[in-house]
Formats: C-alpha cells, sequence, structure tokens
C-alpha cells in the first residue's frame, strides 16, 4: 500500500496489525527480525511460577543452525522474564540492536526508546494477520502468555 511508503511511527503498529509476518517481511519498508525468548531456569521454581525480578541481558545471536547453512530468518536468542515489561525487553533490545537497526538518529518516547519500531507475538506462520499482536509497552510478557521458548518478532521502519 503507498501508505506506507512515508510510513511515520503509528504506522508501524498499524501494519503490524494488518500484515502478516511474512508480508512485513517482504515489504521493502520494513525489516523483521526474531527472538526466542529465554526464561532462565533460574527464574522458575519448581512448580513454573516466575521469581520476582526480570532481567536486563540479553545472549549475543546466533545465526547457525549447527548444519553448516545460513538461515535466511535467523531466531536471536534473548533473555527476559515473564515479568519484564514490553518497555524493558524492548530497552534490551535497542541496547543490542539500536545501532545495526539504523535507530540512533530517531526520536525517542518517554521512556527513552526510539520510535519507529515494534514488538509482535503471536501465531507467525498463519495466514491471517489478526492471528499475531502488537506488544504494549505498559504490560508484562506474562500478561501476553509469552512461555520460554516463544518466538517475538521486531518490525523496524527502513
Amino acid at each position: 500500500a503507498s501508505y506506507l511508503s512515508d510510513a511515520t511511527d503509528s504506522r508501524v503498529a498499524l501494519a503490524c496489525e494488518i500484515y502478516t509476518v511474512d508480508e512485513l517481511r517482504n515489504s521493502p519498508l520494513f525489516d523483521v527480525y526474531a527472538f526466542r525468548i529465554n526464561y532462565n531456569d533460574d527464574d522458575i521454581n519448581s512448580r513454573g511460577d516466575a521469581k520476582e525480578g526480570g532481567s536486563d541481558t540479553i545472549h549475543t545471536p546466533s545465526n547457525s543452525d549447527g548444519q553448516n547453512r545460513l538461515d535466511p530468518h535467523p531466531v536471536l536468542p534473548i533473555d527476559a522474564h515473564p515479568q519484564d515489561s514490553v518497555s524493558d525487553l524492548k530497552r534490551c533490545i535497542i541496547q543490542q540492536y539500536a545501532t545495526a537497526w539504523g535507530l540512533k538518529d530517531r526520536k525517542r518516547d518517554r521512556d527513552g526508546l526510539y520510535l519507529g519500531w515494534e514488538l509482535i507475538y503471536g501465531n507467525n506462520h498463519d495466514t491471517d494477520a489478526n492471528s499475531h499482536s502488537v506488544l504494549s509497552y505498559h504490560l508484562f510478557l506474562e500478561s501476553y502468555g509469552v512461555n520460554n521458548g516463544d518466538i517475538l518478532h521486531a518490525v523496524v521502519r527502513k
């Protein structure tokens, strides 16, 4: 759609609600990055409940699946805690990737996060764009039912 050619920050969220992950990935207007949530075993007790507190570290990405071939859509691991807010997770992600994603020259929101990108979660292989949703900055990962090993996607306006 032509209105995406001048995508502003609110339009990134709108595009995430309208299009599937594959459509966003194939768009010349966005870059899409996949992250696998890693809830550290130390954060989960024997009942499966999260301990108090969150994490603020991420792992260095690995693009290899061990079979000597490059994955066209690598999944990058990221440490998190079920009680991390979406803002906490976004802050961790931009600490590592803001420069590579070209965010450093963008304006920041009131939480100090760069504008022009969103995190989405849901059924990423479904052909229905309504099968995933944009994560709201003030909610927690557990509010969305994000589990250990789940995949989130960062959609970044180019």
